[in-house]
């Protein structure tokens, strides 16, 4: 066998899409061995990122870490190495950035793919919420229409839609912004790029960056349940009574096939 270098740090990710530098693979194969869960065999220390290190990764992250959603990588500053480690440490410095700089995080951008998957916009940036078009002081022409969407972007639309018969919104946009809020964050235009760091802001203030960075989806859509009524809280259900909220089967699946769609983000030190 190869020898082993310092099992002190990795340097960069190891495990599901990251870099899987054969160094920072060797430390964290040996440091899965010894804390393999019962009944797994041994992992072979090769310095290779095959499926059963994932799987081995995805199992501590379940049975030690009690992830509902592991996702099966080991970050440097992340609670997996934190365990595997023995410093049982959460680093979140990265959470400390501006709502700019964090929109180009590939688990933020994931996030943000789950928020439109949740709300049921997807991509559409212009999509006002379901319902019948009560009042529309911008597009006057749509009143009395249903399910519409708007292509000019440089504010909001602030359309009144009647989204059911008790429950009326203003709410619009891929993230589904309420006038109200959209106003209190100050944003130049309604832009595509606008949207996304507003978005980030209202993560930031839901407290649900850093879980979120730390490998922690759940704790990170728990917390965002009370801004986003499709998303659910740890009872499973919405935050607001008469909505329905995506399951966290469901979040997990959509998150890990967004996350795969960009690339990790290229370590310092390296």
């Amino acid at each position: 066998m190869a020898a082993m270098p310092n099992p002190i740090q990795v340097v960069r990710s190891v495990g599901r899409n990251c870099n899987n530098d054969r160094s920072d693979v060797f430390i964290v194969q040996e440091l899965i061995n010894e804390h393999l869960p019962i009944p797994l065999a041994p992992l072979r220390v090769d310095g290779l990122c095959g499926p059963s290190t994932i799987f081995a990764i995805e199992e501590i992250q379940r049975r030690n870490l009690h992830m509902k959603c592991p996702n099966g990588r080991v970050d440097p500053d992340g609670p997996t190495f934190g365990f595997l480690s023995g410093s049982g440490t959460r680093k979140t410095a990265s959470a400390n950035a501006t709502a700019a700089q964090l929109v180009g995080d590939p688990r933020v951008r994931a996030m943000l793919d789950v928020l439109g998957f949740t709300e049921g916009t997807g991509t559409n940036y212009g999509k006002v919420a379901n319902g019948l078009v009560l009042k529309s002081p911008y597009y006057p022409e749509l009143v009395g229409k249903r399910n519409v969407s708007v292509t000019n972007l440089t504010r909001h639309p602030d359309i009144l839609v009647q989204w059911s018969p008790t429950i009326t919104t203003t709410a619009a946009g891929r993230y589904q912004f309420l006038i109200k809020t959209w106003d209190g964050l100050r944003m130049p235009d309604f832009s595509p790029a606008s949207q996304d760091i507003a978005a980030v802001q209202l993560m930031q203030g839901r407290e649900m960056i850093a879980p979120l960075l730390a490998g922690y989806l759940d704790e990170a859509i728990h917390k965002g349940a009370p801004e986003w009524a499709s998303l659910p809280t740890a009872s499973g259900a919405s935050y607001y009574g008469g909505q329905s909220a995506r399951t966290m089967l469901e979040i997990c699946q959509f998150y890990r096939a967004a996350l795969q769609r960009y690339p990790p983000l290229p370590s310092a030190g390296r």
